[in-house]
């Protein structure tokens, strides 16, 4: 029962993270106005607004004007719930649900953020850093800085052997990497 009540509250958390996709690149308040059509901007009705239902129902269509509805909106929102479910298959009734539930929400809303306007807001990305941060345990922070400093430095590694290897600088590596000889 917990995962069907968990799934359908993906699909609702899903369509909120449409919202977000979609409004703030653009610098648009998620809360105000109510959903609207973005071609002739009138109001959508309660009815056209239920997650993954009434995009069926109205064929990928909005009723007003007829506009195609991108295909991204039920996406999300079957994504949403279906990550949702598996969430809470995994963690049941806890606070990691709670925790894995807002990272899937982030999650999503950056990925569908990147896929349609190429963009990782500040306004997303700062916020959930830091509650990521809020969530750790105190052993998990001393991880979080090890695997960093190793990492980079195998990887500055790597591109000095490159470097040295083919003796000149590749176009594809970006200019930001290079450094003095």
């Amino acid at each position: 029962m917990i995962r069907l009540a968990a799934a359908l509250f993906g699909l609702v958390i899903g369509s909120f993270s449409n919202v977000i996709i979609h409004r703030v690149p653009i610098k648009e308040s998620i809360v105000w106005p109510a959903s609207h059509c973005p071609t002739r901007r009138e109001e959508i009705k309660p009815r056209d607004n239920i997650p993954l239902l009434s995009y069926l129902m109205l064929r990928g269509r909005c009723r007003n004007c007829g506009t195609r509805i991108p295909v991204r909106y039920p996406v999300v929102e079957a994504l949403s719930g279906l990550l949702f479910a598996a969430a809470a298959y995994e963690f049941g009734l806890s606070l990691d649900l709670l925790s894995a539930l807002i990272l899937i929400v982030v999650l999503v809303s950056l990925a569908g953020t990147d896929l349609e306007h190429r963009l990782l807001p500040n306004v997303i990305v700062g916020p959930a850093a830091v509650a990521g941060l809020a969530v750790l345990r105190w052993p998990d922070w001393l991880s979080l800085f090890l695997p960093t400093r190793s990492g980079g430095g195998f990887i500055r590694f790597l591109l000095l052997r490159w470097r040295v290897v083919f003796s000149r600088w590749p176009s594809y590596i970006p200019a930001a990497w290079a450094w003095e000889t």
